[in-house]
C-alpha cells in the first residue's frame, strides 16, 4: 500500500477483528458498520450496502480462513486526488498478523480526550492523538488512557470501558464513541446469563466506588484492569474467563 496524500492525513476508514480458527465472531456487524461508514463518507450514501460488499469484500471469508487465530484488518483508503469518488477511486486492503492474546492486568492513566464533542465517531486512521497520549502514559508505567470530556468517561484509545460494582454492569455513553462489536458480544453475554446492566453517561468520580473495571475491543475481546492512577481495582478472573469462553463457543456453533 503506497503511502498516499489521503493515508498520510488519515483518510482511511478500517475495521479490525480476531479469527478465531478461521471464523469471527461478529463478522457481520464488522462488515456492517465498516460498509455503513465508507457509504456515508465516501459516497454520500449512494450505494445499496449488498453492493458494496459484494464489490469490496468477496474475498473477505477465503482471506479469513487462510489466517485462523490472526488478527485481521479490512482497510479501505481512496486512491484518486479527487475529494468526490465514485467506488473504482476506493482501495481495499486485507492484512493480517499473528498476535497472542494478552492476559495482562491493565494500568490505567486518566487523561482528556482529544477529541471534541463534535468528533465523527468514525473508525478511521486518525488515531494519532490517542496514542501519542497511549505514548505518552507509558513512559510512566501505564498500559493504556482512560479518556473523558469534561467530567464524563468516554473510552480508553482503543477499547470500550466496562464499569461493575455489586454485580451490575455500567457501560458508558458518550456521542464520540465508536460503536464498538464487542460491546454488541458482551451485552448479548450479559442478557444470556441475566446479569443487569445500564448504558448511561458515567463521570469520573463513580470509578471509586466500582469494584472492577474493564476494556473491551475485537482483538484482545476482554481485558481486566488493576489501577486508575494510583486507585486499585480488583480483578475477577471468572467473568474475563467466561466470556472469552462464551466468544469461543459462538465460533463452534
Amino acid at each position: 500500500m503506497s503511502i498516499n496524500a489521503h493515508i498520510l492525513k488519515g483518510d482511511s476508514i478500517f475495521t479490525s477483528f480476531r479469527s478465531i480458527n478461521g471464523l469471527v465472531v461478529g463478522l457481520c456487524d464488522h462488515k456492517a458498520r465498516v460498509l455503513s461508514q465508507i457509504n456515508e463518507s465516501y459516497f454520500q450514501k449512494r450505494f445499496d450496502t449488498k453492493y458494496l460488499e459484494d464489490y469490496f469484500l468477496k474475498d473477505l471469508s477465503e482471506y479469513i480462513e487462510q489466517h485462523p487465530n490472526h488478527y485481521i484488518r479490512v482497510t479501505f483508503y481512496p486512491s484518486s486526488k479527487d475529494l468526490r469518488l465514485g467506488i473504482v477511486d476506493l482501495e481495499v486492503l486485507f492484512s493480517s498478523s499473528v498476535i497472542p492474546v494478552k492476559t495482562k492486568e491493565l494500568k490505567l492513566k486518566q487523561m482528556s480526550s482529544p477529541y471534541s464533542k463534535h468528533h465523527k465517531p468514525v473508525k478511521a486512521g486518525s488515531y494519532f492523538q490517542v496514542l501519542d497520549l497511549k505514548r505518552e502514559v507509558s513512559r510512566n508505567g501505564f498500559d493504556d488512557v482512560l479518556l473523558s470530556i469534561g467530567d464524563m468517561i468516554t473510552e480508553a484509545s482503543t477499547s470500550t470501558v466496562i464499569l461493575e460494582k455489586n454485580g451490575f454492569f455500567i457501560i458508558p455513553m458518550h456521542a464520540t464513541n465508536l460503536e464498538s462489536v464487542t460491546l454488541k458480544q458482551f451485552v448479548n453475554y450479559l442478557t444470556l446469563k441475566n446479569i443487569p446492566y445500564e448504558e448511561r453517561v458515567v463521570t469520573k468520580n463513580e470509578l471509586s466506588h466500582c469494584d472492577h473495571l474493564y476494556l473491551l475491543n475485537s482483538i484482545n475481546f476482554i481485558s481486566g484492569v488493576r489501577q486508575v492512577d494510583l486507585m486499585p481495582f480488583k480483578m475477577n478472573n471468572n467473568l474475563i474467563n467466561n466470556f472469552k469462553n462464551y466468544l469461543e463457543e459462538l465460533c463452534r456453533e
